[in-house]
This record gives structure tokens, sequence and C-alpha cells, in this order.
């Protein structure tokens, strides 16, 4: 409830921080209570739409130059409110004996000085660059490496497709494979069932 209201009251100050927008576009609402809100004491001029296009607005507003930085208060109430908001004149800054001496100085026109960080910005600057390294060399020798890398990469990777091929060809040979199996077992097992038989008939 308190974010909807925070979002309108948001899309009519516009209106209410620029006169000539509320007047194009704002009127008074009928038995409004007192005590109501601003934004609830005035409503949009029926204009046969839900809402205003921007067009009409910029059309509307022209080359206005009067735009209120403080919305004008209306009620009690407002003024107070103001006045919570803006800040008191007790909460200027407490002044600075070294910082008001410097306005001064400046305003007489007079120069300030500060020694120390004077010296110190001298010393900085007159340190001698450190030497930069040649590293042509090692730029070489990262290249050499950077191209021995990519070729075991290259290889690397026929390697695994020739392993992939492999598994493949395994795979399809063992799916021949294993009617082959079956049949040799059968065999086996008839082979020993006629040898049981004979050995029977060799008894009796």
């Amino acid at each position: 409830m308190a974010a909807s209201m925070i979002l309108c009251s948001t899309r009519l100050l516009a209106f209410e921080a620029i006169p000539k927008l509320g007047v194009a576009f704002r009127q008074p609402v009928d038995g409004a209570s007192p005590n109501c809100p601003r934004m609830c004491k005035t409503s949009f001029k029926r204009n046969g739409s839900t809402r205003v296009s921007l067009a009409v607005i910029k059309k509307e507003l022209g080359n206005t130059t009067v735009i209120d930085s403080i919305i004008p208060t209306r009620t009690p109430q407002e003024e107070r409110l103001l006045d919570e908001i803006l800040e008191d004149e007790d909460d200027i800054d407490v002044s600075d004996i070294a910082v008001d001496s410097w306005e001064k100085c400046l305003d007489a026109g007079e120069e300030i000085f500060f020694k120390d960080m004077f010296n110190e910005d001298v010393s900085g600057r007159a340190k001698q660059p450190e030497p930069i390294e040649d590293a042509a060399g090692d730029e070489v020798q990262i290249c050499e490496q950077s191209v021995q890398l990519g070729d075991v990469m290259k290889l690397v990777k026929r390697k695994m497709k020739l392993l992939r091929t492999v598994d493949k060809k395994v795979d399809q040979l063992d799916g021949r494979l294993a009617p082959l199996e079956e049949f040799v077992k059968e065999a086996q097992g008839k082979a020993k069932v006629d040898e049981a038989e004979s050995q029977g008939k060799g008894k009796s």
C-alpha cells in the first residue's frame, strides 16, 4: 500500500512542481476532505483516456521555465512537513580556524604554501625511474612454448579421436561376437548331452 502511494505521488510530482501542467491537466475534487493529502484533492481532467501521452505533455509544456524547486505549501500540515525535511541552520559545519585563515588569505590575493607537501612532491619527482628489463627474450620463449603447447593439444585431439574410433569398433565387434558365443555354448551343451547319451547306451 505504501509503495503504491509513493509511486502515485511520484507520478503527480511534475504536475505539482510545474504550475502550467497542473492547470492544464488537473482539476479540484468536489467535496474533498481538508484532511486528505494534496494528491487526493485534485484529479486528472477527463480526456476520454486513462492516461496522458508524453507528446501531449511536451506540447502543453512548450518552452516554459517556471518550475518550483520547492513545492509551495498550502496547509499548516504541509508547512510542518517541509520544516522537518529541510535542514536547520544549526546543522551548518563547525567553523575551522585554519580553513577560515586560508580563505582570508585567498580573498586577499595571497598565496598559501605548504612547505612539507611541496618538499615531498619535489623529492618524488627527483627519483630516477627504475630500469625496465628487456622482456623481448621472455616474449619469444613464451611464444615458442605456446606453439609447442598448441602442437601437443592437436596431437592429443587426434589420439582421442582414434581412441573413440577404436572404442566404436570394439563395441561393434562385441555385438557380432555375442551371437557366436551363444552358438558355441549351445553346441558345447549339445555335445555333452550327446556324449552322456552315448555313454549310457554303451553301458547298457
